[in-house]
């Protein structure tokens, strides 16, 4: 946000700038020209280059301006042409990278200062784009990084989107609320990006529509950690938009529901699977739906709080307790981001939504617990997340937060407890300025003196940890208060408080001693490398505890310490690590540099000089190093650092600095020399420009009032006199940032003048001069000349020279004389070092940049000439030959990157931040024309020079090579890269021409190096590059290196992928014409007539042709580069002296890009085709996936309808076939024909051919200008068009209120007839707009079937029937011209007709396919691959089968036999992908054509199936899955029948179990991928499935079970929308599920009938419909549960009912049944063996429900059934079967309801159970009411409690473990009068006891009840200690000498 104020009032920071400058005007004159030339590349005037260039520069001026220099209408027409430009047809490969980022820069520029209402956007655009780009399956898994950028950009132009949108764009989102994986992620980021933010959308209907939607869903996914994300975050954008303006009450349990969930409850299942941002979506929704004084969501946060604080105890160390302390802290952030939106002069939330003051007081009581212990915690991440909480809670509520701190941070820095040491050193860390502020905290001045000594003790060498926490809070004091001493000027009128803060300021003085003594200790007994490796958060930073501590010093206070400081530096021994110490004299100098000068500069100037005489001198033959190096490089850093101050004073000792740097470039050692070059640069680049001495000092007027009153400066100090209000205004809208902007900050510039410029220029005479005029002479040198110039010599000298050309002022680079380069524009050229960007330092300076590239390529060249071996000096000469030609920008930050912390501007750091952001503003106005100036000739020329050594021998000279290259060609977007890439394209060709192959080794590697780096621009990505890099590939085979070989593989394997698959970009639209014509560009003299933009088309006229002539050249040029390309790859590939490894190189070229439909020449198709049969796996690997592509390209167009299904669940057919369809299919019969002949109009077509068409009367010939393209129809809100539907889904899902459009299937009509029995009728209807009826035949299939497309649109594009389809392209349908091939291949030149060459590819796969060798030769390469690509044999057969027909078949029907007997897995995956392929590719052939090669595939599968190996079952159930994926259900009948048949109708004696479980495997795949859709199977199968649940074999029952699972998901739907039948939910479901379970009501009853004692059954539950009920003899009225559909009494009769005969009868009986005791004998093994296995089939259902999407749904039905399992376990005898049916039970009852608990408790309360059962019921109760809250059932309390008296004692001891539960996670409210009711020994049980020995208050079993209840309670709060537990420990302290069992429980 910091950054949008300076954009907003840029202009007015011309006043604080070093010079005087208009901005508005200069970046007006910087800004217009690149409009311009972007108006006239858009005209066409200019090339592509131009128009690339232009979106470059607008980047840049965007990243670089301070502010837009435009009005609002300027700003609307830039922003609407980038709009268009991005947006006005499909991402091509050459435009849409560069005009996408030009368009984020421009929203991100003028977000704030242009209004919503100045422009408005068309969204559907931007919406289509990012679809195609983010959600088209074949790019799900691929690295886009586009889309980020996309996203940026409709994030921020969302809010021009028009407000009618917002109806569109939710209707069009709405559908994608749907629980799969991908649906609802995609709904939820559309939503995010898409919904326009401004005020003038409104929301409130569709809100309050998506309510009901969002509930349901949530119940669908809230089980699925991954569906819970999206659905997350989907909750959480609905909750902010609709703050305010929707009741959001209903949102507020779901949510909470989830935080409760996934914080508390069963954590083992969220220890890896919680992901921060699921936590922190959760935190910010919640926080977001708190309203004002909301007592009912603070009573929520108190019990959430309630279940937090014991998990964050400092014991319970674990994932749990790190995700519930980062959810807390998360949560206080967000309502931190909602106080600074609610605050935000734009806020989107209305005034009545936001919070007051009193609610952020609220939240800091709620969680001040949680905040401390995660403070206290052991995890270093805890304590992160508790710094950060602490952070926000003080900002939000200050006056309650700096008490509660102040209370207890005493003895906190007195604890000897670590970990609370530093816990109170964190909070310190937040109250500084609050506690000095009087409007916060009264009288806290107070605590400054005690809170200082108190910190200096933790400053402690022995701790960092302690010393960094303890620096902290120190800098925050620092920052908050002056430290000034008033006891002397104590006021009269100040009170007894004031005047006793006043008089302990006398202290400072010797605390800032001893502090000081402690920062010396710790920098002498410390490392350096220590301290800056040292990491709390964030780095240690010694100097700015330094500097913020001088910074608040007094005058007299100051001048003491830095004499202390001065003396300690002089008096210590220093070494060259020693950073710390340089640090502290920096700081101290910065204050009051002639002072610390005086006293420091000459001892070290002295000191330094004596070292360096010592050294191995340059001037003789010293070498012995005699002096230690270390102690002279510290003293060195030491004076730097003091000379690097930026003041006027330092220039009273230049001539120390001359001596010293002259005696420092002399010295032997390159560390000591690059460490002076460097603080040499510093020195000239820092004194050359403006510059701010000191940032952070006031006025002179200011400072000498201060200094006359010390208590006002004391006084001074941060939010000092503002209120309350001002001071959050001040925090959350950035107030701070006001001097900056209204021009009152003074910064108080020191411009360089006369003497700074005279001291530059001398250090230039004595340092640079002769180095230069050295080099000059040494490139003289000759021979063994040459080769005796001393090594050091020369590093030396070229170091001073890369110090003084990083100088802007003396080597200028921008406005520096020069040649420019013909090919260059002009524009930014011309740019003069005006001096509104800095001086120049001489009139020599324009030409140092010429004069020093001339030398350097002097030296280069000697040095590559007579001293090729002086690795290190080249690399020395090339790294200055960097900086020369490619400057670094003086900006740290961008202007769009600042960052504004809290500060106040009165203080000194406030100020000195301030004007820190001041010069980087100014420094970015240096780096906008940096980046807009290009190399002149004199760089090119010394570029040419350094390309000579990019075949050196030594890799650091190459490496260092291709970084110069790489550097300058980054330059202004890349323009100078084409040249740069000649240049190593040019040494690329002479290194071929060297004598020896190790020469040319070398060039190679350097040369592909280079090219590595320079190939990522798109200048360089063009076919003539490529076409010189593929020949010079070629060229190069002959190195036989495998280092060559392996950076040449890397090469290529990159060159390939770089390549991308978008299309070439197409003529500008009539759109983008217009919004050119209006940029503020100034009136172009070639402009076209305004006229020509009032058309609606722009036919090719020559005068519109004239206009895109550029693009149109471009466009076709480098068609024609690419195919050249290609068959210069082909011709290389076909090379017969290339090894496999360079084969493949060519090869994998021309796989990449034949892709694209340009490019599909017959020669390289035919070659292609012939490599799927090569000998090299490689090649056959690239070829399929290729020839899969080129099928796809060649693929003839399919003849589509527009339909409609009506809420009558009738279809109707809006739209007749297309008919640029019937032109294309005309025009592909003439092409088979023999020859492309003039196309026909559709009323000439089908006047010739009655018999094959029946025409209606309302399909008319349409004009010309409609053919091209369909109308779109207008359906009410919006217009859709059936290109807008092309997102598919893997997972289909459904909403639980659509109705699903199910085709009719009945499996023996589809597979015999074309139409089958559902579709014989014609569709007759309306079409749209027309009065006359549109008459199909034949079957409208409905593939790619999710609810998308049969909900919402009304309108679906589907395909026409199959007598519609054009099928004369089949081999045999049309006559073969048996062309010789070689005539279409022969010719090797590029085609201009690309459907002429498409039509000549396809004749050359024609002829292949004759061959009937051909596809089984395809079919054993495959059998011989290690690893079979499934996806590209299908894709490749799917388009041969696709495109030529049935006749292909015959080829296949031999191998494919032999490979499905086979028993290997290679074999069944190669079978399985033809088959795939086949399968797919039969979507459109005539009926007849089908029924052959059903006809001839199902005995092949049968014989294959019977033999089946386990091993490749996966691979067919893949088979099944893929064959019938997105196809509508009647395609694939055949196989439906051929499944049923071999699972259902074949007896065991020919069938064996073993074979049978396959079978029902590959049913199951078939099932599972068919889903809601085969909801018809389902029902079919279900009636055949009931015998098969009590087979014999468990293989048999695994599968039965397993199919009766998938067959109930496929009915949980509420109608089917073509369908006559209406259902209700769950009406289908219940009764299967009935259907399959009574047979176990029959078994209760039998064993209830076999009991001897003759007691009653404890409970009985049959399904009634969508009930259910319990009964029981013992009770006198009935208990009922209800159900979503109504109740039901047990009084009902069976007619009512409307049960099975025989389940009534039970039903009846069941109250005179009686049941066995706990040690009665088991009759489980007595009953039939069937009834077992019925139980252990449903067993395998309930296990395979748990992965199905619906499992939720399931489960809830299952539950009705769920007493009946627990009768049945009391008799089960198999242990493992018992365990099993246990685990799946617990799975159901988690997504259990209300009922479902009253139905367990009833089921626990009347009858009798084995001790076991009652175990496990009172779990399966605990289970549930987790999965239940917030909802409670008061039953439950009564039920645990009255077991406690239970006369088993695992049966008590569980219910207290229950209870304990229970209390500790909140279902159990009022726990005070709980513990009471215990203490007094009440319980709720009724049974007597039946034993003494028990305490007299507490007799017998009751006491033991007691005991146990209160003993559940403690062990409920490990970690606190609530009121009540005082008593109730003293009361069972009493019991711990009681006899067993009460000693045993406390115990």
């Amino acid at each position: 946000m910091a950054h949008h104020l300076i954009n907003e009032k840029g202009a007015a920071l011309d006043a604080l700038l070093p010079f005087d400058t208009d901005s508005r005007a200069e970046y007006r004159d910087i800004l217009f020209p690149i409009l311009q030339k972007l108006q006239q590349a858009i005209f066409n005037q200019g090339s592509i280059d131009l128009l690339l260039q232009a979106f470059h520069d607008i980047s840049l001026c965007c990243n670089y301006m301070t502010h837009v220099p435009l009005s609002h209408e300027e700003m609307a027409s830039v922003l609407n042409c980038l709009w268009e430009l991005t947006f006005a047809s499909k991402p091509d490969r050459k435009i849409f990278p560069c005009a996408i980022y030009a368009l984020n820069a421009w929203i991100r520029r003028i977000t704030r200062l242009l209004p919503p209402e100045a422009v408005e956007l068309p969204w559907r655009p931007a919406y289509k784009t990012w679809k195609r780009l983010n959600w088209v399956p074949e790019r799900l898994t691929k690295d886009n990084s586009l889309g980020s950028i996309l996203e940026r950009v409709i994030k921020g132009a969302n809010k021009y989107f028009c407000s009618e949108a917002a109806d569109y764009i939710l209707s069009e989102i709405r559908p994608y609320l749907s629980a799969t994986d991908m649906s609802l992620e995609f709904a939820s980021r559309a939503l995010d990006l898409f919904l326009p933010t401004h005020p003038r959308s409104r929301h409130e209907g569709p809100f309050l529509e998506w309510r009901h939607e969002i509930k349901e869903i949530w119940d669908c996914v809230s089980e699925t950690p991954s569906l819970s994300l999206p659905c997350l975050s989907l909750l959480d954008n609905i909750i902010q938009s609709g703050l305010g303006r929707v009741d959001l009450n209903d949102f507020r349990p779901i949510i909470y529901k989830q935080i409760l969930r996934v914080i508390h409850i069963d954590p083992a299942r969220y220890d890896a699977s919680i992901s921060p941002f699921g936590v922190m979506t959760e935190a910010s929704s919640f926080a977001y739906l708190c309203l004002p004084d909301d007592d009912l969501f603070w009573l929520q946060m108190d019990e959430l709080v309630h279940i937090i604080e014991p998990v964050l105890h400092p014991s319970n160390r674990s994932n749990l307790q790190l995700l519930s302390g980062r959810f807390a802290m998360n949560l206080v952030e967000a309502f931190c981001s909602r106080r600074e939106k609610e605050m935000s002069e734009d806020s989107m939330i209305p005034e009545h939504a936001r919070l007051h003051q009193r609610d952020y007081t609220k939240l800091f009581h709620v969680f001040k617990g949680v905040l401390l212990k995660c403070l206290n915690s052991k995890d270093s991440s805890l304590v992160a997340f508790g710094k950060h909480g602490a952070s926000q809670l003080c900002i939000l509520a200050p006056e309650e937060f700096v008490p509660w701190v102040v209370d207890q941070m005493y003895s906190g820095l007195e604890s000897l407890e670590h970990h609370r040491l530093l816990s109170t050193l964190n909070l310190m860390q937040c109250i500084p300025k609050f506690l000095l502020s009087s409007a916060i905290y009264r009288n806290g001045d107070q605590h400054l003196v005690p809170i200082m000594h108190a910190l200096l003790p933790a400053i402690d060498a022995n701790d960092l940890v302690k010393t960094w926490f303890a620096t902290e809070v120190l800098v925050q004091v620092f920052q908050t208060i002056p430290l000034v001493d008033c006891s002397s000027c104590i006021p009269a009128t100040c009170s007894a408080e004031e005047a006793q803060v006043l008089e302990a300021t006398c202290q400072f003085e010797s605390w800032v001693d001893s502090f000081l003594d402690s920062v010396f200790e710790l920098s002498e007994n410390v490392p350096s490398t220590l301290i800056s490796k040292m990491r709390i958060g964030q780095e240690f930073n010694p100097e700015a505890v330094m500097q913020s501590m001088f910074m608040q010093l007094s005058p007299s206070l100051r001048d003491k310490a830095i004499d202390k400081v001065a003396d300690w530096i002089l008096n210590r021994s220093i070494s060259s690590g020693d950073k710390f110490a340089a640090a502290i004299a920096r700081c101290a100098a910065i204050e009051n540099p002639s002072r610390m000068l005086s006293k420091t500069i000459p001892q070290l100037t002295k000191t330094i000089l004596n070292y360096a005489s010592q050294e191995a001198s340059i001037d003789d033959d010293k070498e012995a190093v005699v002096a230690p190096m270390p102690v002279l490089i510290g003293y060195f850093r030491m004076w730097s650092s003091i000379l690097k101050i930026l003041d006027p004073v330092v220039l009273e000792y230049k001539s120390e600095i001359i001596s010293v740097f002259q005696c420092m470039f002399k010295i032997r050692g390159k560390k000591v020399v690059n460490l002076t070059s460097a603080n040499l640069d510093a020195l000239l680049s820092q004194f050359s420009k403006p510059w701010l001495p000191r940032r952070h000092s006031l006025s002179p007027s200011t400072m000498e009032s201060l200094m006359s009153d010390p208590v006002g400066l004391f006084k001074a100090r941060f939010f000092s006199g503002m209120s309350k209000e001002d001071i959050f205004k001040s925090i959350f809208t950035y107030g701070n940032v006001k001097p900056l902007l209204d021009g009152s900050l003074e910064p108080s510039w020191c411009l360089p003048g006369e003497n700074e410029f005279q001291f530059i220029e001398e250090l230039v005479k004595e340092l640079y001069d002769p180095a230069i005029n050295f080099l000059e002479e040494c490139t003289t040198l000759t021979g063994k000349d040459a080769q005796s110039v001393d090594k050091d010599n020369l590093h030396n000298r070229l170091m001073i020279i890369k110090a003084v050309a990083s100088c802007a002022s003396v080597v200028t680079f921008v406005g520096r004389h020069g040649t420019l380069i013909s090919d260059c524009n002009s524009l930014a050229t011309s740019i003069s070092s005006m001096k509104d960007v800095f001086s120049i330092s001489s009139p020599r300076s324009l030409h140092r940049h010429s004069e020093l590239a001339s030398c350097l390529a002097k030296v280069l060249n000697w040095l590559f000439l007579e001293r090729p071996d002086d690795v290190n000096t080249i690399s020395t000469c090339l790294s200055v030959t960097k900086k020369l030609v490619s400057p670094f920008r003086h900006s740290v930050l961008q202007p769009s990157e600042f960052q504004f912390t809290v500060c106040d501007h009165p203080i000194p750091i406030g100020r000195s931040h301030l004007v820190g952001l001041l010069y980087e503003i100014y420094a970015c106005r240096y780096d906008l024309k940096l980046g807009l100036t290009r190399l002149m000739k004199e760089d090119m020329d010394l570029l040419h020079t350094v390309a000579q050594g990019i075949g050196s021998q030594f890799k650091k000279i190459r490496n260092s090579v291709c970084n110069v290259m790489a550097s300058a060609a980054s330059r202004c977007n890349g323009i100078h890269a084409p040249a740069i890439t000649n240049l190593v394209l040019d040494s690329w060709k002479r290194g071929l021409s060297n004598q020896t192959e190790e020469e040319t080794k070398y060039v190679l590697l350097g040369c592909i190096d280079a090219i590595f780096q320079l190939i990522r621009y798109p200048r360089c990505q063009q076919a003539c590059y490529l076409h010189e890099i593929l020949h010079l590939l070629q060229n190069s085979i002959h190195v036989e290196d495998q280092e060559v070989y392996d950076v040449q593989n890397k090469f290529v394997s990159y060159l390939v992928m770089a390549q991308s698959l978008l299309p070439w970009p197409h003529e500008f639209s009539s759109f983008v014409l217009k919004a050119a014509e209006r940029l503020p560009a100034g009136k172009s003299s070639q402009q076209p007539k305004p006229e020509i933009f009032l058309k609606k088309s722009f036919p090719l006229n020559g005068e519109c042709a004239e206009l895109n002539s550029s693009i149109s050249q471009w466009r076709i040029q480098d068609i024609r580069s690419n195919q050249q390309l290609l068959l210069d790859a082909l011709k290389a590939a076909q090379r017969l002296d290339l090894t496999w490894k360079h084969q493949t190189w060519f090869v994998k070229l021309i796989c990449r890009l034949i892709k694209r439909r340009e490019l599909v020449h017959p020669a390289l198709v035919e070659y292609l085709f012939q490599g799927m049969v090569s000998e090299l796996p490689p090649v056959r690997k690239s070829c399929i996936s290729a020839c899969a592509a080129i099928l796809r390209i060649l693929k003839v167009p399919v003849a589509k309808i527009d339909v409609r299904i009506t809420s009558e669940g009738v279809l109707e057919v809006v739209t007749a076939p297309y008919q640029k369809i019937w032109k294309t299919s005309q025009r592909f019969k003439a092409e088979w024909n023999g020859g492309i002949k003039e196309e026909q109009s559709l009323a000439s077509y089908r006047s010739q051919n009655p018999s094959e068409i029946e025409t209606s009367p309302c399909e008319l010939v349409l004009s010309q200008q409609e053919e091209s393209s369909r109308p779109d129809m207008n359906l009410g809100c919006y217009k859709s068009s059936s290109k807008h539907n092309k997102y598919k889904h893997r997972q289909f899902g459904f909403r639980l209120d659509t109705q699903l459009a199910i085709p009719p299937f009945n499996i023996a009509t589809n597979c015999e007839t074309a139409e089958g029995a559902e579709m014989a009728k014609t569709c007759k209807e309306r079409g749209a707009g027309r009065d006359s009826l549109i008459e199909i035949q034949g079957p409208i299939y409905l593939d790619k079937p999710f609810w998308g497309w049969y909900a919402w649109p009304e309108v679906i594009e589907t395909y026409a029937p199959e007598r519609y389809q054009v099928h004369d392209h089949f081999i045999g349908r049309h006559e073969f011209i048996s062309n010789n091939q070689e005539d279409l291949t022969s010719s090797a030149e590029p085609y201009l007709d690309i459907d002429a060459m498409l039509n000549s590819s396809r004749m050359v796969i024609e002829q292949l396919l004759h061959s009937k060798t051909f596809l089984p030769l395809i079919i054993k390469c495959l059998r011989e691959e290690t690893g079979v690509n499934m996806n590209n044999v299908l894709n490749l057969f799917k388009g041969l089968f696709r495109n030529y027909g049935v006749e292909l078949l015959k080829q296949l029907l031999q191998p494919l036999e032999e490979m499905i007997m086979s028993s290997e897995p290679i074999d069944h995956s190669v079978v399985c992908s033809v088959l795939i392929g086949i399968v797919r590719g039969t979507k459109h052939w005539p009926f007849q054509d089908k029924k052959h090669f059903w006809k001839a595939i199902t005995p092949l599968l049968e014989r294959g199936w019977d033999v089946l190996n386990p091993s490749v079952v996966d691979i067919w159930m893949t088979f099944i899955r893929l064959s019938v994926c997105e196809l509508d259900l009647r395609r694939s009948a055949w196989l439906t029948k051929l499944l049923l048949d071999r699972f259902f109708t074949k007896t065991a004696s020919s069938q064996s179990a073993f074979q049978q479980n396959i079978n029902g495997q590959l049913l199951i795949a078939l099932l599972n991928e068919f889903s809601w859709r085969g909801r018809d199977i389902s029902k079919h199968i279900l009636q055949l499935l009931d015998p098969l649940l009590s087979h014999a074999y468990d293989l048999v029952r695994q599968c039965a079970g397993n199919l009766a699972a998938i067959a109930w998901s496929t009915l949980g739907v509420h109608r089917n929308a073509l369908s006559k039948e209406v259902l209700m939910e769950g009406d289908i479901l219940q009764t299967v599920l009935h259907q399959s379970i009574a047979p176990l009501y029959t078994v209760a009853i039998s064993l209830a009938r076999s009991d001897s004692e003759g007691r009653t059954d404890n409970s009985f539950c049959a399904t009634i419909g969508s009930s259910f009920l319990i009964e029981d003899s013992n009770i006198k009225e009935s208990i009922v549960v209800h159900s979503n559909s109504g109740s039901h009494i047990s009084n009902f009769t069976t007619e009512e009912i409307g049960v099975e005969n025989h389940v009534s009868k039970t039903s009846s009986e069941h109250k005179t049944l009686t049941l066995e005791g706990d040690n009665r004998k088991n009759e489980f093994s007595k009953l039939d063996p069937s009834v077992k296995n019925r139980i252990k089939s449903l067993t395998y259902a309930m296990q395979f429900i748990k992965s199905l999407a619906i499992q939720r749904n399931l489960n809830k039905a299952l539950c009705c059934h769920l007493t009946v399992f627990l009768d049945l376990l009391e008799h089960v005898s198999d242990k493992e079967l018992s365990k099993q049916v246990k685990a799946h039970i617990r799975s159901i009852v988690q997504t259990a309801d209300l009922q479902t608990s009253k139905a367990l408790c009833n089921y626990l309360m009347q009858g009798e159970h084995s001790w076991h059962i009652i175990i496990f019921a009172l779990e399966l109760l605990e289970i549930v009411g987790r999965s239940i809250f917030p909802e409670r059932n008061h039953n439950v309390l009564h039920v645990v409690l009255a077991h406690l008296e239970h006369n088993q004692r695992e049966v008590q001891n569980f219910a207290s473990t229950i209870l304990s539960n229970m209390v500790r996670m909140g279902l159990i409210p009022g726990i005070q009068d709980l513990s009471d009711m215990f203490v007094q020994g009440r319980t709720l049980g009724k049974a007597e006891p039946n034993y003494a020995g028990a305490d007299q208050h507490l007799p017998g079993r009751k006491a033991h009840a007691a005991v146990l209840g209160l003993s559940a309670l403690v062990q409920a709060h490990p970690y606190d200690l609530p009121d009540w537990m005082p008593t109730v420990l003293v009361q069972l302290a009493k019991h711990t000498t009681s006899p067993d069992p009460l000693r045993y429980v406390l115990l």
